[in-house]
Order: structure tokens, then C-alpha cells, then sequence
């Protein structure tokens, strides 16, 4: 592997030299630069970016923090999995590298924020369960930070869907088909899960529809056993006509299980998701739920990125991003149920 010492040589440099041109010092001759760019392409150099000036290097590192359930990562989750992606491809652009932060340093297990600081991240995007005291450590230190989905009082740039309004119109949308006996999963208690359940309450009370809190049911996100316990529960109780999920996986799941139970999806039971995440289009039926927006919610995150890192004196900013309702074929319309 080619070193900065064979660019020396190759050149008839000191090591020095090239190092300080491999760090873009200014007080370099214009011939000497064009003499090390021309050696390292004829020799194939790949610099070592840990080797460069780390006081310049380091504005080119950014993460993606996803601190989740146990049963969820980063590459699993449809909707998180969507949005690194589109953020990936605006940060790559902007000339910035990606890394993953986890808790491993040298080998040993230490914070992320420790992780942050050894590998010389200079601005990190977080995603999942904010209430974490490692989180809440990100939030706090050094490291600029954009959070998705944080409703918190933290000082901190934030992007976020609509989620209370969002869920309002999926509410009133099935409403609006005759559904009143309604069951609602939510999902793990967080500050977006209480929104979206308020979102639901208020198109209840502007239908002037007394809620049945034993109706009210809490899961987890992406996970495919408490989804099936719930469901079974809810069929077994042959209170409802429509089941309202907390995002595209259970509805799928929900789907599977009315069928396996002997039921029909929609003319039986109705289902809801949310999210918009690719599985919606492949549920047979195909799903009614919100779509959010994953490529401006990835463009905003970057954005926000970008420019805390380059000021980290900037107003706090929290940008919303619309969502909207994806109509299916998940949702009967109860005058039309076929006996």
C-alpha cells in the first residue's frame, strides 16, 4: 500500500511536506501542490483519513444514531431504513462521510458519545427512543444534533411529520365510512404516540363519539408477537369493525391474522395503518394509511445537520413535513358490507 513516504520520495519531498499538502496548508507553493495531486494519482494513493490533521477532518464525519427497541435496527425498520437512506444520499452529495455510531471504541464498550468523540463525528442525526440517558448525553454535550421525531423540550433541531393532524384525517376518514366501534393500538409510549392518540380523540369529539378506553390497546413497534396476542385478543372480543395500527407492520400482521382466524379483511374487520412504508402496497387488501414524507424529512434532517455543524450558535429550528392519507382497500365502507 502506497504511504505518504513513497509520495515523498516519488516527489523528492520531505514526508512533512506532503502531509501538509494531504491537509491543505495554505503555505504551500502552487507547484508543490500540483506536484503531490499529480503523484498521488499516478501511484494510486488512498489517504489514511485517520492519519490526516484531525482539526480538519473531522467536519467531513457525520452519524446516524438509532437507538431503539431490542427487536429494531436501523437496516430492519422499513421507515427509519427509508429516510437514512434519502439522508445518506443528501450527505453524500454535501461531500460528507457517513458512519454508523455504536458503543464500541478499540474494542471496549463505552458511550456513544464516546464513540462520537473517537471517531472524530462532527455532527450526528438520532433516531428512536430519545428518552434514553445516553441520548439525553447526545443532546447535551458537544456533538451538533438533529433529532427525528423529537417532541422534547431539549434544545435541540428537530424534524417531524404531522403526526396529531395526520392521524385526525385517517380518524375522520373511516368515520366518514360508518366505523364507530374502533380499536386503537398504539405504540410504545412515547411523546409522537400520545400525539397521534390525541389526533385520534379529536376527530372522536368532533364526530361527538363517546371513546371506550377498554378499546385502547399498547404495543410495540415492529413486533410481530405482541402484534398477534393483540389482534387475536381484540378478534376474540367481536367488539369492532376497525382495527387502527401504529404503523404498516402491524397492520400486515393484523391482515394475517383476521384471515388465519377465519375472518375477512375489509368486510369483517377494517384495518388502519401508518407510515406509507413499502409493505402498504403488498397487503392484500391493499392498505389505507398516512404516507409520510421520507425524502423531505431526510433533506430537511441534512439540512439542519449542515447547518448546525457549521453554526453551532444557530437558532433552534423544528420543521414539520407533511403527510397524507394513502387510500387502500383495508377500510369498508359499512353500508356497503356484503353479507
Amino acid at each position: 500500500m502506497t504511504t505518504i513516504y513513497d509520495i515523498a520520495k516519488y516527489c523528492h519531498l520531505a514526508p512533512s511536506t506532503v502531509s501538509k499538502v494531504l491537509n491543505g496548508y495554505e503555505n504551500i507553493k502552487p507547484e508543490t501542490k500540483q506536484k503531490v495531486k499529480q503523484a498521488i494519482k499516478d501511484l494510486n494513493y488512498i489517504p489514511n483519513i485517520g492519519a490526516i490533521n484531525l482539526s480538519k477532518a473531522k467536519y467531513r464525519n457525520v452519524g446516524i444514531l438509532s437507538y431503539y427497541e431490542t427487536n429494531i435496527t436501523p437496516f430492519n425498520h422499513e421507515l427509519f431504513a427509508d429516510i437514512s437512506n434519502h439522508f445518506y444520499s443528501k450527505m453524500n452529495d454535501a461531500k460528507y462521510d457517513i458512519l454508523f455510531v455504536c458503543r464500541n471504541v478499540l474494542g471496549k464498550e463505552k458511550t456513544f458519545y464516546q464513540n462520537c468523540k473517537s471517531r472524530n463525528i462532527s455532527g450526528v442525526v438520532l433516531f428512536g427512543n430519545m428518552s434514553k440517558p445516553e441520548m439525553q448525553e447526545m443532546m447535551d454535550k458537544d456533538v451538533p444534533c438533529v433529532a427525528f421525531d423529537y417532541l422534547g423540550e431539549k434544545n435541540i433541531d428537530s424534524v417531524t411529520s404531522n403526526n396529531k393532524e395526520m392521524m385526525e384525517t385517517l380518524t375522520n376518514y373511516c368515520l366518514n365510512k360508518g366505523h364507530r366501534r374502533i380499536a386503537y393500538i398504539s405504540g410504545a409510549k412515547s411523546d409522537v404516540s400520545q400525539v397521534r392518540f390525541q389526533g385520534f380523540l379529536d376527530a372522536l369529539k368532533q364526530h361527538e363519539i363517546v371513546w371506550d378506553e377498554n378499546n385502547f390497546y399498547e404495543s410495540k413497534y415492529h413486533d410481530d408477537e405482541k402484534a398477534r396476542s393483540i389482534v387475536q385478543k381484540i378478534i376474540n372480543k367481536k367488539e369492532v369493525s376497525l382495527i387502527m395500527c401504529p404503523d404498516d407492520f402491524t397492520a400486515a400482521v393484523a391482515i394475517q391474522v383476521i384471515k388465519e382466524m377465519g375472518f375477512r379483511c375489509p368486510e369483517d374487520i377494517s384495518v388502519t395503518g401508518f407510515d406509507g412504508v413499502d409493505v402498504s402496497r403488498y397487503t392484500s387488501p391493499k392498505l389505507t394509511t398516512i404516507k409520510q414524507n421520507t425524502f423531505e424529512i431526510a433533506n430537511a434532517l441534512g439540512d439542519l445537520l449542515i447547518k448546525r455543524m457549521q453554526d453551532n450558535e444557530a437558532k433552534v429550528q423544528r420543521v414539520v413535513i407533511k403527510g397524507i392519507l394513502v387510500e387502500g382497500e383495508s377500510v369498508q365502507e359499512l353500508s356497503k358490507v356484503k353479507i
